[in-house]
């Protein structure tokens, strides 16, 4: 019987905690357009400011296409995996072995997602000089500065530092 209450609670405990965690990787704002009109700008600065090749822009282009896909997907994976889970939670007796694979699959999907921007750095870095990299990365932190200054908590998740995968 306590075994049971323990599990419970310990079950409990992890979906507050994963309903906590959830708002970092739900953002999904309702004016993705305007997001995406200020990405677009930043990036074309960003070709200028690094005088890329046409051969740079087109393989950059391509890769933040094929992000930008993958990122949507993984989030819509998310949020139905999260949605499983707090139905699953919501129930007088979760079944104990469907929590588990749920927040398997949630691990899953957060090892895939920051693999996925370790891919893009690495795609960056071959297509890069690496004074290109770095003066992309002290842009990016300027730029990443400038948003929080006004506010600007869209891409919070992208943390601090001038982090290149987070907007080309």
């Amino acid at each position: 019987m306590n075994m049971r209450i323990g599990r419970v609670l310990a079950i409990s405990l992890v979906a507050v905690m994963l309903c906590s965690l959830s708002g970092a990787y739900a953002y999904e704002g309702s004016d993705t357009s305007k997001d995406e009109s200020r990405s677009q700008a930043h990036f074309k600065k960003m070709t200028e400011e690094l005088k890329l090749t046409p051969q740079q822009q087109e393989q950059i282009t391509k890769d933040r296409e094929q992000f930008a896909a993958k990122s949507k997907d993984l989030r819509g994976k998310m949020k139905t995996v999260r949605e499983d889970l707090k139905t699953e939670l919501d129930k007088p007796v979760p079944d104990v072995t469907r929590v588990n694979g749920l927040v398997a699959q949630m691990k899953d999907l957060v090892g895939a997602q920051i693999q996925s921007k370790v891919d893009k750095i690495m795609v960056m870095k071959r297509v890069l000089t690496p004074e290109q990299f770095k003066k992309m990365g002290e842009s990016m932190k300027n730029w990443k500065h400038g948003k929080e200054a006004k506010g600007d908590k869209s891409d919070k998740h992208c943390g601090k530092g001038g982090d290149p995968a987070c907007v080309i």
